[in-house]
């Protein structure tokens, strides 16, 4: 994953800023019998070309360690009469005359009216980059070296992870589910987990983290696990997976768990159970750790507030050709073009302390815009919806800022396209559809691939 850009000296970076219209415990755990299984495949190949070289960026992008306030930008999504007009959240006079060349600037952009929501999601991604054995994450005490707190999750949820390999030869990653209270739990999942090495990185379209997020929005997971009862203060491995050296991996899942549990991840050396559960009572993975600060984001790790950015608005469109500009994916810690953006990003529920306070890119976090498009003519509109992405540079480094599958179009026709920006190339036009006198309701929907460069804007023009 990408940091986001702004002062960090990174070569992934996440782009924040849209004008704002106004706004332990231990856990001491036993053995279950062998429940873990593991997905049976074994990776042998090595990363793909682009891989070596911008997987340690992109785990640098995905996260950062804010000192803002867990949900103070919230406020940011109240529209203002600059942006409201008659029967519409967003009124024809806030239409820019004429089409954009590339991105829409800071000064211009709209905040989305919506705030974060959905459950709270699980993020393992801090140290991205691994080079020993034990646990990435733990939410279940406060570990002496990386510290931490307490918080067990319970009922349907979210847990996405993005790692390298850099531990050299393969090494065998687990998902843990332990159970803290007196009565048994049952614990399972469905999702997708992949490497590099089943899905190379070489363009549009592949790699591990656009595979993850298409089968996500397509609600086709690879990988089910039905639910396992798990004993007072015992553990359960849901699931393992090889991963063979210099390789990245990329998973997201939906967790129910019928009570309070801990979950984990564990790198072992093999795919055996029982020394992935005691790792997890040992010490932190070793790795490269990716701390937040006054100038850096820092990378997630732990457990978040929101997993969901929901927007339901409708747009009045003008009389004459024109643009507006969204905010998309961004966070407000750092300014874009001397603005600050809408914020938004989750806050932390129960992070380690040399982790992310906010979910900086929103990596495996579900995006969606509904958007009541008004035609108060009578004549048919082209209306067209393009991804913006706001880092830019003079050559592609790193090769792309944004690769997703991503579904739009007017509602019970939307359909699924691969959306693909680069530093020199920011912009991708999603579709266009006419838009007959009236009102249509038209969506734009993804779940946020790790492997991206996060800070983003959504465009819509009228002709």
């Amino acid at each position: 994953m990408r940091a986001p850009s702004s002062p960090i000296p990174l070569l992934a970076v996440i782009l924040l800023g849209c004008q704002p219209n106004t706004s332990g415990n231990g856990d001491e755990i036993g053995h279950e019998a062998d429940s873990g299984s593991s997905d049976g495949s074994s990776e042998d190949s090595g990363s793909s070309g682009e891989s070596a070289s911008e997987t340690t960026d992109n785990g640098s992008d995905s996260t950062g360690d804010s000192t803002s306030s867990t949900d103070e930008s919230s406020e940011s999504t109240d529209t203002t009469d600059t942006t409201t007009g008659p029967g519409a959240d967003v009124g024809a006079e806030a239409w820019l005359p004429g089409l954009p060349q590339g991105l829409v600037g800071g000064a211009d952009l709209l905040t989305l009216p919506a705030l974060p929501s959905g459950p709270p999601i699980w993020v393992s991604n801090n140290p991205e980059r691994f080079t020993g054995e034990g646990w990435l994450v733990l939410h279940s005490r406060t570990d002496p070296q990386r510290g931490g707190t307490a918080h067990p999750l319970a009922g349907s949820f979210p847990a996405y992870l993005f790692h390298l390999n850099g531990a050299g030869g393969t090494k065998w990653l687990h998902l843990i589910a332990s159970n803290p209270s007196p009565q048994p739990i049952s614990v399972g999942l469905s999702g997708s987990l992949y490497s590099n090495g089943e899905y190379p990185l070489t363009g549009p379209g592949t790699g591990p983290s656009y595979h993850v997020s298409r089968e996500t929005l397509e609600g086709t997971p690879a990988l089910v696990k039905a639910p396992v009862m798990i004993n007072p203060n015992q553990a359960a491995v849901l699931l393992s997976k090889s991963i063979g050296a210099n390789q990245m991996v990329d998973g997201r899942f939906e967790v129910t768990a019928s009570d309070g549990a801990y979950l984990y991840a564990v790198v072992t050396n093999s795919s055996s159970a029982n020394p992935a559960i005691n790792a997890t009572q040992g010490g932190p993975a070793t790795g490269d750790i990716l701390m937040g600060g006054p100038n850096a984001y820092g990378r997630e790790a732990g457990v978040y507030e929101h997993s969901e950015f929901l927007a339901d608005f409708s747009v009045e469109l003008p009389a004459d050709v024109g643009h507006l500009g969204f905010c998309f994916n961004t966070a407000g810690k750092f300014a874009w073009q001397g603005t600050t953006l809408q914020e938004q990003t989750a806050g932390a529920l129960a992070v380690l302390d040399d982790s992310a306070e906010r979910t900086w890119g929103n990596y495996g976090h579900h995006l969606r815009v509904e958007l009541e498009i008004i035609n108060p003519g009578d004549q048919s509109r082209t209306l067209t919806v393009v991804l913006g992405s706001l880092f830019t540079a003079a050559m592609d480094q790193p090769s792309f800022t944004w690769s997703a599958p991503m579904r739009v179009g007017p509602l019970g026709s939307e359909q699924i396209v691969d959306v693909w920006t680069t530093p020199t190339m920011p912009v991708d036009e999603l579709g266009s559809w006419m838009i007959d006198p009236g009102s249509t309701v038209v969506t734009v929907e993804v779940f946020v691939p790790g492997l991206i460069t996060a800070g983003q804007q959504l465009q819509l023009w009228v002709n």
